[in-house]
């Protein structure tokens, strides 16, 4: 069967394949927060490994037990029922609630499915003997079907449908066994103690990446300034919903110091009153935030910028950047020069680009 280690969206040889037209029905019929990227893909690297009969993890490993059944469980939850009959109507994909955003339900169906043979293959053996075989084999049909559609939308919603009652009533079929109450997790994971380094792109510079999610690794900016290296971003995070704000508080409480938000996310406000509300001083947490509004490069920056200090609640930000390089060379460079300005005064420690090419950093830096 395709492993469960195997990457969303991305194929290979030997994965199973399954018809969409023989989705349906292969499934047993009627019967926290996140897990970091990185703790993940160690975990993946290191699937194999046990821990010794000693019971002491050999030199430069450390154990980890990553809740993968909760993720599982977790992520499912978010795709309404509703999406799994959408049906397109012209350029545009319409189904029965409101709430169903069609282009998410790709990712999050695959992190789900991603999370769920993990759960199965790393459960305790005697946990996960009951299943049988029948299900091992199901489980494996359905997520090699999942990784063959990857993160192309127009296949998705050409073959979602007809496999969605398969994956709904799998997940349906299980829920009691991933269940906190009643999952048993095999032996914890065995994962590198130390962090790894990893190139940039350009400059041949290095940063050093948690490999068991550490909040506190920091990398060095250009001129000086530590940054954080896990943050939260806030983006699609609502406002009005509460969501922005519970997100950045659990976020703190967490140990995460590295918040990024923006002007188009329309939720400045509620990080900081989250931010305020934390307890953690202001000096210990890294704000990013970004002009968005292309009209404002040209029109100036500074007004924007101040009224984002305003909704954060902050005297200054740890990195302000352009959130996309704009309509031409003129407002790129009128917006940076602005920036530049604001960084003098001390109103920004760091400034940056976003969806930037290399060109266009060459010729605003000409």
């Amino acid at each position: 069967g395709a492993s469960a280690c195997h990457g969303p969206g991305r194929g290979r040889r030997g994965t199973p394949t399954m018809s969409p037209s023989a989705a349906r029905g292969t499934a047993p019929g009627g019967a926290v927060l996140f897990v970091a990227a990185l703790l993940l893909q160690a975990a993946c690297l290191g699937a194999a490994a046990r821990p010794p009969a000693s019971g002491r993890s050999p030199p430069g490993l450390r154990e980890r037990t990553p809740p993968f059944a909760a993720a599982a469980l977790w992520a499912a939850e978010l795709v309404p029922r509703a999406c799994d009959v959408c049906e397109k109507q012209g350029d545009k994909i319409a189904c029965d609630v409101d709430q169903c955003e069609w282009r998410k339900v790709p990712a999050t169906w695959r992190y789900a499915w991603n999370n769920l043979r993990l759960a199965v293959e790393r459960a305790e053996g005697r946990h996960r003997g009951p299943l049988g075989a029948e299900v091992h084999e199901q489980l494996a049909t359905l997520h090699g079907f999942i990784d063959q559609l990857g993160d192309d939308l127009g296949l998705w919603f050409s073959n979602w449908m007809r496999a969605s009652t398969a994956v709904r009533e799998m997940v349906d079929f299980l829920q009691p066994w991933l269940a906190p109450e009643a999952y048993v997790p095999g032996p914890p994971l065995l994962v590198p103690a130390g962090n790894h380094g990893l190139r940039f792109p350009t400059r041949g510079r290095s940063v050093q990446v948690p490999v068991d999610g550490d909040p506190g690794a920091r990398v060095t900016l250009s001129n000086g300034v530590e940054m954080p290296l896990l943050g939260l971003g806030v983006a699609d995070l609502p406002a009005d919903s509460g969501e922005a704000y519970q997100s950045v508080r659990w976020a703190l409480e967490l140990g995460y110091r590295h918040i990024d938000t923006a002007h188009i996310y329309r939720n400045e406000h509620e990080v900081g009153r989250a931010l305020r509300d934390s307890g953690v001083p202001r000096d210990q947490v890294f704000v990013v935030t970004k002009l968005s509004d292309q009209d404002e490069y040209l029109e100036g920056a500074r007004p924007r910028f101040m009224l984002q200090l305003e909704a954060l609640g902050v005297d200054y930000v740890d990195v302000y950047m352009l959130h996309s390089p704009g309509r031409g060379p003129e407002s790129r460079k009128a917006a940076w020069r602005d920036l530049e300005a604001l960084h003098e005064e001390g109103f920004i420690r760091a400034l940056g680009v976003s969806s930037f090419s290399i060109a266009q950093l060459e010729e605003l830096f000409d």
